[in-house]
Formats: C-alpha cells, structure tokens, sequence
C-alpha cells in the first residue's frame, strides 16, 4: 500500500534530519561537508517545492489551517535565504558552520509545528480521499521538482 501523505513527509522529514546531524558532526573542512550539503539541499528542496504546490493550497482554503499554512510557507522561505547564503559563503569557514546551524534549528522548528498542528488541521480539513490524492500528487512533484 501506498504512504499516506503524513508517513511521506515524516519520511522526508526524517532524512532531511540524519543528514543535518552528520553536518554537525563533520567539523573538519573537507570534502564531505560539501558533498553532504549537497545531498541536503536534493532533499529539501524537492520537499518544499513539493509541499507548496500540494499541501499549502489546500490548507490556505480552510480558516482553521490557513495560520499554520501561512507560517510554514514563511518558514520555508527562511530555509531558503539561509540556504542561498551558505551556497555563497565559503563551505569551509565557522561562519558557514553556524550558519547551516541556524538553517538547521529553522528547519527542526518547523518540522516540530508541521508534524504537530499542522498535522492536525490537515486532518480536520482535509478528507481522506483528498489526503490518498495530495500524497501521489506530492511524489509525483517532488519528483519533477528534483529533475
């Protein structure tokens, strides 16, 4: 059977995670700190792209989710310049370490509320037949999103 939509983001949220950990343990400047934030941003964007064009629309439809939808676009955004920066920064400096640390407590703030409250007004607002539709949806724009 097919992950519902909650299991396909928890999934990715979990992956997003273990590769953010192993950042923070990568405190020599070598290679693998490239390598693994390249890996990242192939999973967060994808994620976000993905989770804009299929999730957020439903959620800004309902007055009970609008807030938290709202929240999280603003979140991903966020995400976003802090990751533009750390494309331009130099990947071996403390200031780029610190950076991804912010990029990284920025995104586990919003997993936090996703897997919470949004979770819940989704399931408020959204049937179980439009959840089945929104979780392919949701693969089927990841995956155009990751080329």
């Amino acid at each position: 059977m097919a992950m519902d939509l909650f299991g396909l983001l928890k999934r990715d949220h979990k992956e997003l995670q273990d590769l953010m950990d192993e950042m923070m343990k990568r405190t020599g400047r070598d290679a693998q700190r490239a390598d693994l934030f390249r890996q990242i941003q192939a999973e967060l964007l994808p994620h976000m792209a993905a989770e804009e064009l299929v999730l957020y629309p439903e959620l800004l439809k309902h007055s009970e989710s609008e807030m938290i939808a709202l929240e999280g676009i603003e979140e991903h955004k966020l995400a976003e310049s802090v990751r533009v920066q750390l494309v331009e920064e130099t990947i071996t400096s403390n200031r780029w370490l610190a950076m991804f640390k912010v990029m990284k407590e920025s995104i586990e703030h919003h997993v936090e509320e996703e897997e919470g409250e949004l979770f819940d007004k989704a399931k408020q607002v959204l049937s179980d037949s439009l959840l089945k539709e929104l979780a392919s949806r949701f693969e089927a724009e990841k995956k155009k999103a990751a080329g």
